[in-house]
């Protein structure tokens, strides 16, 4: 499983930070579904940082951090999908995900 995610992030890595089909999406939910809760955390905080987020910081990505993200999206210049690639992750959060090196 950890070798999968691996490769998902390679090849996502070498896609565009804005990602919109439906086989790109599911990678991104796949890598979502690993991350730490602290990854989790930094979104939510990164996000209410920038005053696009107002929910609980809870590590939960229900509808209003989903909002929040596409709205991140959206001022980077990427389709809004609701779903963070590591890039837009690192460029959020200032950090590289864990996950990336399959954590």
């Amino acid at each position: 499983m950890l070798r999968r995610i691996a490769i998902a992030l390679a090849l996502l890595a070498a896609l565009s930070p804005g990602l919109a089909s439906g086989e790109d999406q599911a990678a991104l939910r796949e890598i979502e579904n690993h991350m730490s809760i602290a990854e989790r955390v930094a979104i939510q905080m990164a996000l209410k940082d920038a005053g696009i987020y107002r929910g609980d910081v809870d590590a939960l990505f229900g509808h209003g951090t989903r909002r929040a993200i596409e709205t991140f999206q959206r001022s980077i210049g990427v389709p809004a999908t609701g779903l963070l690639t590591p890039q837009q992750f690192q460029r959020l959060t200032g950090r590289t995900a864990r996950t990336r090196v399959g954590h």
